[in-house]
């Protein structure tokens, strides 16, 4: 894949486009045992997130139906939520493993990207919220 901003080719994972060297496996302190409830816990807490505070807070600031940014998506369920709920919402993960489930999920590539937190491929202001919950701090290797 090929970005026209910044005239530099991209691989994909999955589908996804991929704005990395390349993307971490997953933190070495999970273990593929726990990987399942992990990832299902994720999307349960976001979808919750969402609807009992993350909307009702954006809604109460005059932010309904704001850009936003979940940096750190995980399985994407924030954004899905925040997209259902009519915002513009978009996902960035950099744990190859959570962005391999977004496609069974039916998350569109449209709206999610494998990228770093700390080279995200978005100019500046380009949302209206950026969210960061959760991250903790990773090495690709």
């Amino acid at each position: 894949m090929f970005c026209d901003g910044c005239n530099r080719s991209y691989s994909q994972i999955g589908g996804y486009r991929n704005f990395t060297d390349q993307a971490a496996d997953y933190p070495e302190y999970e273990t593929d045992q726990d990987m399942d409830a992990l990832l299902a816990g994720e999307g349960a807490s976001g979808g919750r997130f969402v609807q009992r505070y993350l909307s009702p807070k954006l809604e109460q600031k005059g932010l309904g139906g704001a850009k936003v940014l979940s940096v750190g998506c995980g399985v994407g369920e924030d954004v899905a939520e925040l997209r259902r709920c009519g915002y513009e919402a978009y996902g960035v993960e950099l744990w190859g493993l959570r962005a391999s489930k977004w496609a069974g999920l039916g998350r569109s590539p449209q709206w999610y990207y494998v990228a770093d937190a700390r080279n995200l491929p978005f100019e500046d202001k380009a949302f209206d919220v950026v969210l960061c919950i959760g991250l903790t701090k990773g090495r690709l290797s």
